[in-house]
């Protein structure tokens, strides 16, 4: 089933706080990180936090790089294996 698109997604899990902290994120990566984490794509994200693809896209950088990962699956790997510890 298709979802309207002025409907806004689930409401934004936050990942763990210690996992933000522990890498640095801010509290936007954070939340970008979390859409990242339930499979969302650039656009979705940007959708669902009213911010521009470009942020979203710089965003995803930052946080890859203080997660030192270089793809979303391996970021949602890494968090979650540290979230189940």
């Amino acid at each position: 089933m298709a979802r309207d698109v002025d409907t806004p997604l689930s409401p934004v899990r936050p990942i763990h706080a210690g996992l933000a902290d522990q890498y640095g994120l801010t509290a936007a990566q954070a939340r970008v990180a979390a859409l990242i984490m339930e499979g969302l794509a650039t656009k979705s994200i940007a959708y669902e936090l009213q911010i521009s693809v470009h942020t979203v896209r710089r965003h995803t950088e930052q946080i890859f790089r203080k997660c030192g990962v270089r793809s979303r699956l391996e970021l949602t790997a890494r968090l979650w294996r540290q979230m189940a510890a």
